[in-house]
């Protein structure tokens, strides 16, 4: 048996044991479309459920002639996908065990699920969560069929490191991927200000670490150096895209929000402004104008009843 004819198989008998779900296309080795309202796997077959008339009916077809399966989400999945937070994680976690069976599959997209999941789970700033996270993590990167999706995992893996307190690990991967993207070009720009990000995180981290761990750090010469470190290296990566590389104007959108947080973190509000300022008037990215609109209201309201 082939390598190839290996993974085949071996994904089937994953596949064997997913529970119906949502889908929208199946495409058969023929070049045939079939389309469907919902799969589930059967024996050896593929059964596929469809709307007629005012019924359905369900037609199987056996595996070995089904191609891929081009996934859809319910309107339900996608509310959730975009704006699910913290209290919908159980609703998350099921919809990414529901796809997991299919991670392997050409056009699945069940990594990208998974890496949605990942970053929630890193978000809550839980060390079991941040474990949990890392867990899919690997999943993704060991058997997702899209390799770029395998490379955003890079980086949620660093920030999932750090979430979990090993900080040390964090900091040697996120080296470690700086060293890959060291050159200026233009077309490796991007990967770099990621890397950046990553760094900033990883240094964010490890600033509130110490905040918490030592309480009456400013009494402390050597926790004050260490402070000062961290938040510096934390604002230079986040403002890294927008000081080297203002084309790329998202990245360099969410930098400054990122570090605007960072000074509202610390009371330094005019500060704040001024990142909030460069996002709404030089880098009005969609995904972040509207959140840096919202932190300068906040930050006016506070201003007003201070």
């Amino acid at each position: 048996m082939t390598a190839r004819a290996m993974i085949a198989r071996g994904l089937w008998l994953v596949v064997l044991l997913a529970p119906g779900i949502q889908a929208s296309e199946i495409v058969l080795k023929s070049g045939k479309v079939v389309e469907a309202d919902q799969i589930k796997i059967q024996g050896d077959k593929l059964v596929i459920r469809s709307s007629i008339g005012g019924g359905t009916a369900e037609v199987p077809y056996p595996l070995k002639l089904v191609e891929t399966i081009r996934f859809s989400l319910t309107a339900e999945e996608a509310e959730l996908l975009e704006s699910g937070g913290v209290k919908r994680l159980p609703e998350l976690r099921e919809l990414w065990n529901q796809r997991l069976p299919y991670l392997s599959m050409p056009e699945s997209d069940s990594g990208w699920i998974g890496l949605r999941l990942a970053k929630l789970l890193v978000a809550t700033k839980d060390q079991v969560n941040a474990e949990e996270a890392l867990k899919i993590v690997k999943t993704v990167r060991e058997r997702d069929w899209k390799d770029s999706r395998k490379q955003e995992a890079i980086g949620v893996r660093i920030s999932a490191l750090a979430a979990s307190g090993q900080i040390e690990q964090a900091m040697q991967e996120a080296d470690a991927l700086e060293s890959l993207s060291e050159s200026d070009d233009l077309e490796l720009a991007e990967t770099r200000a990621r890397s950046k990000f990553i760094q900033a995180g990883v240094a964010w981290a490890q600033f509130e670490q110490l905040e918490q761990e030592w309480p009456k750090w400013h009494l402390m010469p050597e926790k004050r150096k260490e402070r000062v470190e961290y938040l510096n290296r934390a604002l230079d990566h986040y403002l890294f895209p927008a000081i080297a590389h203002p084309e790329l104007q998202a990245l360099s959108a969410e930098g400054l929000v990122q570090a605007a947080t960072i000074y509202i973190h610390l009371g330094k509000t005019e500060r704040a402004r001024v990142c909030l300022d460069e996002v709404i008037n030089y880098f009005p990215d969609p995904a972040y104008v509207s959140r840096a609109q919202e932190l300068k209201n906040t930050l006016n309201t506070e201003g007003n009843t201070s």
